[in-house]
């Protein structure tokens, strides 16, 4: 059914695990399952999502069961706050592609603006073919530059090495821009938007 479509896997996950956790349940999400239990003796594995990303209802959903559980899984430390960001450091539990996102205007603006402050950083005699993307001298100066930008308007910024994740007043939830092109020329339009993350990625 239609209104069973999730428009964010993200929200949807974080969701059920609150829901699960207020019934004194541990819930984590691997990426494909959802794992939930109240023990160490075992875990059970259950798939809630088709790939249409369509809820899946009933006794169909319950994959497996582990013994004893994986929950909690091991993780790594959490990602060090980039300079001058104030909000805690946190880490997803998903990322989807959203139809709705909040920082796309300021990413392009800021793409546009490090053009006109820094144009060093470019060769606007080269570009991109069938575009007007200029060629990159200094990917990392073009990176640090836009994330300096950004954060004069408030965001926190940091790049993971391929995609620039940004937040900006909650841990609430990310958003990822892919803002260069084959790491050679700079990127812009709606393509730069990649997926938010829930809860911030960092």
């Amino acid at each position: 059914m239609a209104d069973d479509a999730v428009k964010s896997i993200g929200a949807y996950y974080v969701g059920l695990i609150k829901i699960l956790d207020r019934k004194k349940l541990c819930a984590v999400f691997d990426g494909e399952e959802l794992g939930v239990t109240n023990t160490s003796a075992y875990s059970e594995q259950y798939h809630v999502l088709t790939s249409r990303q369509l809820v899946r209802f009933g006794p169909g959903s319950y994959r497996i069961t582990c013994t004893p559980s994986v929950i909690p899984a091991a993780q790594g430390p959490l990602v060090p706050p980039p300079p001058g960001c104030t909000l805690p450091s946190s880490r997803e539990v998903a990322c989807s592609r959203e139809e709705v996102h909040s920082f796309y205007d300021d990413v392009e603006a800021a793409i546009a603006q490090i053009q006109i402050d820094k144009p060093a950083l470019f060769d606007f005699t080269q570009t991109q073919p069938g575009t007007d993307w200029p060629l990159l001298k200094d990917l990392d100066a073009y990176t640090q530059g836009v994330i300096d930008i950004l954060a004069k308007k408030g965001y926190c910024a940091r790049s993971d090495g391929e995609e620039l994740q940004i937040k900006r007043g909650t841990n609430g939830y990310s958003e990822q821009f892919k803002i260069d092109y084959s790491h050679k020329y700079i990127r812009t339009g709606a393509g730069i938007y990649r997926a938010t993350c829930r809860p911030a990625a960092f």
